[in-house]
C-alpha cells in the first residue's frame, strides 16, 4: 500500500523537527529517509507510525488517512509493522513466541499462529532455532526475530529505525542484503530511517534528504547520487572533497573555478547554479592518482602533491593527499600500488565531468 505524507509539521519545545514536509512512497517500494541525527527522520516516521502526533499536515495509508488534523487512527489500527535499533525482543520467551505475539493479541486460531510463525522463521532463516531462548541469541538473529515478528503481521506498510547500526560491518552487509530480498519478495512498503549513504544507496528504491527538518532532495540512488541538488545532499552521499568557490568564468564549452581559500584552479563542466555560495563537490572514486615525473607535461585539470595518508581497504586504497597549493583531497584508487606510499610526490587528474558545482 502507498504512503503519503503533505506539508507535515511537528515541533518539540518550539524547536521544529519537520518542516513542511510532502512525500509519496509508492505501493511496495522502500523509501529510505537519510540525513544527519536531528534532521527530523526519526519523527517523520514515528508520525506514520502514530507514536507523535503532528501539528499540522496529513498522513494516509493505502489511501485511508490516519492523520489530518481531524482524523487520528491509533497506531493499533494503522496496520503498521516497525524494526527498532534496540531489536525490542522479550528475552524470557522463545524465538516461537516472540514471534507469535502480535497474533496471539489478535487471537488468531492457534494452527493459524504456528504456520504463519514456521513459514516467517523459515524466510528469515531461523527455523532450527524456534525453540531456542531469545537471550541467547546473536545481535543479527535478534533483528532476524525482530523482522520476522513484523513481517508475521502482513502490515500494511513497514518502518525501520536503524535497525542495523548495533551489528558489526560483516553482518551489517548481509542482513542489509537480506532485508532488501525480503522486502521485494513480500513487496512491502516500506520506509527506512537511516544516517548511513552506503545504506542508503544499497536498499532504496527512493532516498530523501533532509536536513534541519526539511527536505532537500528526493529521488531514485543513481539519480540522486549522479545529480545531488546542493553541496549539503553532496556532502551526505560521500562527495567527500567539498571546497568553496569564489570564482568563475565561461570557457571552453565548461566554466573556470576558482576556490577560495588557495586560489586553485580548475575547469568543470557546469552548469554554474544561480547562487551566493557556490561549492565544487567531487568523489574520491572520481579522482585519478598517478606518480609524478618530475620531466612529463602538466595537462589541465591536474594537480601536484604530496601523499599525507595511505591505507589499503582490500579493493581499493585509499589515500589523502594535500597540494603544493594547500588543499586536501581524499582520493580512493583501485589500482592498488605500493609505490603510491607515504610522502610520495603525485598528480591528481579531475575529469571535468566529475567537478559538481553546487549551491549551499
Amino acid at each position: 500500500m502507498s504512503i503519503t505524507i503533505q506539508n507535515l509539521k511537528k515541533s518539540f519545545a518550539g524547536i521544529v523537527a519537520v518542516n513542511d514536509l510532502t512525500l509519496a512512497v509508492a505501493d511496495g517500494t522502500m523509501l529510505v529517509l537519510l540525513g544527519p541525527s536531528g534532521c527530523g527522520k526519526t519523527t517523520t516516521m514515528r508520525c506514520i507510525a502514530g507514536l507523535e502526533r503532528p501539528d499540522a499536515g496529513t498522513i494516509a495509508i493505502g489511501g485511508r488517512t490516519v492523520f489530518d488534523g481531524e482524523v487520528d487512527v491509533p497506531i493499533n489500527q494503522r496496520n503498521v509493522g516497525m524494526v527498532f535499533q534496540s531489536y525490542a525482543i522479550w528475552p524470557h520467551m522463545s524465538v516461537f513466541d516472540n514471534v507469535a505475539f502480535p497474533l496471539r493479541v489478535k487471537n488468531l486460531p492457534r494452527d493459524e499462529i504456528a504456520a504463519r510463525v514456521n513459514e516467517m522463521l523459515a524466510q528469515v532463516g531461523l527455523a532450527e532455532l524456534a525453540a531456542r531462548g531469545a537471550s541467547t541469541l546473536s545481535g543479527g538473529q535478534m533483528q532476524r526475530v525482530a523482522l520476522a515478528r513484523s513481517l508475521v503481521m502482513r502490515p500494511a506498510a513497514l518502518l525501520f529505525d536503524e535497525p542495523l547500526s548495533n551489528l558489526d560491518a560483516r553482518l551489517r552487509d548481509r542482513l542489509r542484503v537480506q532485508l532488501r530480498e525480503l522486502q521485494t519478495q513480500f513487496r512491502i512498503t516500506s520506509v527506512y530511517v537511516t544516517h548511513d549513504q552506503h545504506e542508503a544507496l544499497a536498499l532504496a528504491d527512493q532516498i530523501a534528504v533532509m536536513h534541519r527538518g526539511t527536505l532537500l532532495q528526493a529521488a531514485d540512488p543513481v539519480s540522486i547520487y549522479s545529480r545531488p541538488a546542493s553541496s549539503t545532499v553532496a556532502d551526505f552521499l560521500g562527495y567527500s572533497n567539498i571546497f568553496h568557490i569564489d570564482a568563475r568564468k565561461p570557457v571552453d564549452e565548461g566554466i573556470e573555478i576558482a576556490f577560495a581559500a588557495s586560489r586553485t584552479v580548475l575547469r568543470a563542466a557546469g552548469p554554474v547554479p544561480d547562487a551566493v555560495e557556490i561549492f565544487a563537490c567531487i568523489r574520491p572514486q572520481d579522482i585519478g592518482i598517478a606518480l609524478d615525473a618530475a620531466d612529463a607535461s602538466r595537462p589541465d585539470n591536474t594537480l601536484l602533491g604530496e601523499v599525507m595518508l595511505a591505507s589499503f581497504m582490500g579493493s581499493f586504497m585509499q589515500y589523502r593527499v594535500r597540494t603544493d597549493a594547500g588543499d586536501v583531497f581524499e582520493v580512493f584508487s583501485n589500482k592498488i600500488s605500493a609505490e603510491i606510499k607515504l610522502g610520495a610526490r603525485v598528480r591528481l587528474s579531475f575529469p571535468r565531468q566529475a567537478i559538481h558545482v553546487l549551491s549551499s
